[in-house]
Parts: C-alpha cells; sequence; structure tokens
C-alpha cells in the first residue's frame, strides 16, 4: 500500500514540474514576443511563428489597431520591379550605365540613423563625406536602412538635406524597420518604391524589403527576386549576384562568427524566416556559376566588433556580409568593386 502511494506522490510530483516547465515556456515566449513587440514601436505583424500563442498575438494586434500605428503591406502607387535607376535614385545625381568591362564601385553600409540621441544626419556620416565624394569616389552609395530614427517630413528632409543631397554620386536605400514607423505612405512620397532589381555593369543588383513579411520574402517580392535571379542565371554579361537587404535574415545560419554577430533586432527567430530555404533552394544553386553575395545593414548600434561582418558558406560561391554605423569604434562600410576580373570587398571605417 505504502509503495502505491509513493508512486502516486511521484506522479503527482511529476505532472507538477511538467506544468511549472510549460507555464515557464509560456511566460519565455511572451517576454520574448512583448520585447520584440516593443522593439517594433507600432508595426503590424503580419507573419507570426505557429508556436507564439495566437491569443497573444491577436491582444498586440488589437492594440495596435486602437493605437491606429498601423503599418500593412498595401502600396500606394504600382511597382516596378525591374525599373531604370533613375526611377529609384534618392537624389539628382545620374546612374551611369557602363559597359560589362568596366570596373564599378558600390560603398554601402546600414542604421544610418547610428542611435537615439545622434543628430541628422549622425556626426558621424558628416566627417566622412569628404572622404566618401573626393576619395572613395563610389559610382554608387547604397544605404541598407533606418535612415532616422523618428520618421516625419522634418527628419526625411534633414536626412536628405544633410547626407543624401550633399553626395555627388546616385544614392539607393532598402528600407528598415524605423523608416516605416510614421506609415509605409510616407517613406514612399520621400523615397519612392522599396523593392526592385536591375542591372549594372556584369551584375544585377537586387534590393530587398525586410519589413514587409516581418523576416520572410513573399508575395510580389518574392516573384521579384524569382525573375531577378532567373535574369541573372541566364544572361551571359551577368556575371554576379549583389543582393542588399536591412535585417541580417541569416544571422541564425550555423557560420563561423555569426554567433557572435550581434545585430539590433533579435525577433526574426520569434518570427520564423524563410531567407535559409531561398539560399539552399536558389542562391547557392545560381552561386554555381555566378557567385552571389548579399549585404545587410542592421547593425552597428550594440557597438560590438562585428560591425562589419564578411563569411561565406562552405562549399558555395555565396557570400554573407554586415556593415553598418552606431557612432562606435567599429562604425565600418563596405566597399564593393567589381570588373570582369572578380570582386573585392573593402572595409573601411568610419570612425578615427
Amino acid at each position: 500500500m505504502k509503495y502505491k502511494q509513493t508512486i502516486f506522490q511521484l506522479l503527482i510530483l511529476l505532472t507538477c514540474l511538467v506544468t511549472l516547465l510549460g507555464l515557464g515556456f509560456v511566460g519565455y515566449k511572451y517576454i520574448r514576443l512583448r520585447n520584440a513587440y516593443f522593439r517594433l514601436e507600432g508595426i503590424y505583424l503580419t507573419e507570426i511563428n505557429e508556436n507564439v500563442s495566437s491569443n497573444i498575438v491577436n491582444k498586440m494586434r488589437s492594440e495596435l489597431f486602437e493605437k491606429n500605428t498601423i503599418i500593412t503591406n498595401d502600396f500606394s502607387f504600382d511597382y516596378e520591379q525591374f525599373p531604370s535607376p533613375d526611377q529609384v535614385i534618392l537624389n539628382k545625381e545620374p546612374l551611369i550605365p557602363v559597359s560589362a568591362d568596366q570596373t564599378v564601385k558600390i560603398l554601402t553600409f546600414g542604421h544610418i540613423y547610428a542611435n537615439d540621441q545622434a543628430v541628422i544626419p549622425p556626426a558621424v556620416l558628416s566627417a566622412n563625406l569628404s572622404l566618401i565624394n573626393n576619395e572613395l569616389k563610389p559610382d554608387l552609395v547604397v544605404l541598407m536602412g533606418d535612415l532616422v530614427y523618428k520618421p516625419s517630413p522634418d527628419t526625411f528632409s534633414a536626412l536628405k538635406e544633410g547626407l543624401i543631397d550633399p553626395l555627388s554620386m546616385p544614392v539607393l536605400n532598402v528600407p528598415g524597420n524605423h523608416d516605416f514607423y510614421a506609415g509605409r505612405q510616407l517613406y514612399q512620397e520621400y523615397f519612392g518604391q522599396t523593392f526592385y532589381s536591375f542591372t549594372h555593369g556584369p551584375a544585377q543588383l537586387i534590393f530587398l524589403d525586410t519589413e514587409i513579411g516581418n523576416c520572410s520574402i513573399l508575395g510580389k517580392q518574392k516573384e521579384m527576386l524569382d525573375r531577378a535571379l532567373e535574369q541573372a542565371s541566364e544572361s551571359e554579361e551577368i556575371q554576379y549576384v549583389f543582393i542588399f537587404m536591412h535585417k541580417v535574415l541569416f544571422q541564425n545560419l550555423n557560420l563561423p562568427g555569426v554567433g557572435n554577430l550581434t545585430t539590433n533586432h533579435e525577433y526574426c527567430d520569434l518570427f520564423g524566416s524563410n531567407f535559409e530555404e531561398i539560399i539552399n533552394k536558389q542562391l547557392i544553386p545560381v552561386s554555381e556559376n555566378k557567385p552571389v553575395y548579399v549585404f545587410a545593414g542592421d547593425v552597428g548600434k550594440s557597438g560590438n566588433e562585428f560591425s562589419y561582418f564578411t563569411s561565406q558558406l562552405e562549399g558555395t560561391q555565396v557570400y554573407l556580409n554586415t556593415a553598418g554605423i552606431g557612432e562606435q569604434p567599429a562604425d565600418a562600410a563596405l566597399l564593393i568593386t567589381y570588373d570582369q576580373a572578380g570582386v573585392s570587398l573593402t572595409k573601411v571605417p568610419l570612425t578615427p
């Protein structure tokens, strides 16, 4: 009898432990999702990982509706997915066409606002305008999102006047989460469409909006990506593929050093992303004949030494890279130089 009572008590204890562990896991998920929610500061969560409680998600969505701060996937105008460069350039500098045998230089970096205390534009960028215009002299500057901390007509105008217009070469941007905090329409009024692709010299340039699908590339944007990769694969003149984005969609891949790469957001692992599938099913096959370079800019704010990061997927010609600023010692841009002979990537420190 005592033996049966002991077994019964152990079963009760085990049940209690399992229940506590389950509650702890749900609480952990809730806290992480709440943290991600507050970081989003009003972005409507359209894609949620199935492991997250739907009740929590629905509650957050209701709160966002009440605040009238919803950002949807609706576009204020029709997108031309393969526009001429002049249609998407942010300043008045034209992109001069080049032949496949010419050398091209692209300067890229992300997290433009640096930190929430910085002026517009941040001092680290104002101090490097001469370096960019007179020494580096890239053919094109690609900003990788988070142009300002809090978007408004005043802050967007200040950035254009202080950074974008003074640059003596064409400027493009792939948007970050901060760029839409006042709504997608305001961003589009100032800077136009948010994803597109065109060729320049021997390269296919692809610009992605990582904010539409909450870390996944979906819908019309996925169709555009498919067409651009197909075009690059079939063209004899295109030798390389360059993909620019804001969020570091490859941060959870098992890559050397990625574990030490501190990005400015952690919620992609909550919502899930289809980018690893895109890498495996599309980028790696394309790279068998033409190297593929992916660049992301949501780094720098944390001030870690991996603001500039580069890695090659083992056994492939897929290269994953980051560069961003936060008014920290590790602030850096990335200079991409390419021609028919190959591609070189050069780290450009932005702080003394």
